[in-house]
């Protein structure tokens, strides 16, 4: 079976002084819905790592409701982590899974998706992710040989990328 990694940014949030206590707007909870719906339709992960923040709870817990009750773990460092903290993160977890899910935040989510893959080889439908990866957007990937060192490559296939606009107009 192939492994995956699945990259997905936090649901919008709500405003607010206290950036790790901030939890989802309504907006934000209706495109949790939407993307975790996405998600489990691709595959349910073995394995979910999550920041520690609470809107990335809140982004895990809708998913959860949907059917998506796996192995999880709350991480403090995925917390604002950069691309190499996350890949390190998702390696010293990876060794007995199949498909991980990681929620996490901007930048290093995105930083993180854009060195998985050659650019450069990106289809049409995926090239937006050179550009952007808004809240609720998911990257999905195919690890390289099913060799989970290959995080550490940008030879890895991205299978798709996904924002909540793009979802909306395939329905």
């Amino acid at each position: 079976m192939t492994k995956n990694l699945i990259l997905w940014r936090h649901a919008k949030s709500l405003t607010g002084f206290n950036d790790h206590e901030r939890g989802l707007s309504e907006k934000g909870q209706k495109e949790a819905r939407d993307m975790s719906g996405y998600i489990l339709s691709f595959r349910k992960p073995d394995l979910i790592l999550c920041s520690s923040s609470q809107r990335t709870i809140d982004t895990l817990e809708i998913l959860k409701d949907q059917g998506g009750l796996t192995k999880t773990y709350i991480k403090d460092k995925l917390y604002l982590a950069t691309q190499e903290e996350i890949s390190n993160i998702v390696f010293s977890q990876s060794q007995s899974y199949k498909s991980i899910l990681c929620i996490g935040h901007n930048p290093g989510i995105h930083e993180l998706s854009l060195s998985l893959t050659n650019i450069a080889d990106m289809n049409l439908r995926n090239v937006e992710m050179k550009f952007k990866f808004p809240t609720s957007a998911v990257a999905i990937f195919q690890i390289r040989d099913n060799n989970w060192q290959n995080i550490y490559t940008n030879e890895n296939l991205l299978i798709v990328f996904m924002t909540p606009e793009t979802l909306g107009s395939k329905k």
